[in-house]
Parts: structure tokens; sequence; C-alpha cells
């Protein structure tokens, strides 16, 4: 059953999807903010749109089974996942910055072998 997710959240999904499998799948928030389409060329890196339809992916993405393909997105200067995206796919890792990292990391060697549906 397809999980609705909204129309930029549909094209993030499909941006990334593109990336695995692969060793190293990661890209910034600002790599995938440039890769949007037109009707999106005012969402940016910094973006609350961009961390919503982020969240959106997580969800839709354990509502399969499937590990939170968001992962990918990293801060550029710190090679993470920013701060926003712990609460919603790691909850009770939230707030301990070893526990984030190591339930991050855990999620990306996952993500690196999965193969992704063409929607979710």
């Amino acid at each position: 059953m397809r999980t609705p997710m909204s129309p930029l959240a549909d094209v993030v999904y499909a941006i990334l999807r593109q990336r695995v499998p692969s060793p190293r799948p990661q890209l910034t928030d600002e790599e995938l903010a440039g890769q949007l389409p037109l009707q999106f060329a005012d969402v940016v890196a910094h973006d609350s749109r961009l961390w919503a339809a982020l969240g959106e992916i997580v969800h839709a993405c354990h509502a399969h089974g499937l590990p939170a393909l968001s992962a990918i997105v990293v801060r550029a200067a710190e090679g993470t996942p920013g701060a926003g995206y712990f609460p919603v796919a790691h909850p009770k890792e939230a707030g301990d910055r070893m526990h984030e990292i190591v339930a991050w990391g855990n999620e990306i060697q996952k993500v690196m072998k999965s193969t992704y549906p063409p929607t979710l």
C-alpha cells in the first residue's frame, strides 16, 4: 500500500532512490536542493519544506519496512544528518549525540545495501 507523500517528498524520494544501492550514496542538502526540478526551484538547502519532505520519506520507508532513505542526506561540514533527522528517524536516541550517531550509522549501512521501489 502506498503511503501518501507530498509532491516535494515524492520528487526528493525519486532523487534519493537513484543513489542506492551504493557504497557512498550520501549527498549534502545543498546538492539535493540543486537537483530539484524547476517547479521546486524556490526550495533551498536549509528550507523547512525540504526538511519536512525528508521526514515524510523516513516515515514512508519505515512503514514499508525499509531503512530511512533520508539518512543519506548530510550536512556538508559534519557529514552527518541535520538535527531534525534524529527525532523523526530515531526518536529513542534523539538528544544523545553518541546514540544518535550509532543509530544513524546502522541505518546508513542498511540504506547503502538496499534497493527501493519506484514509489512508496
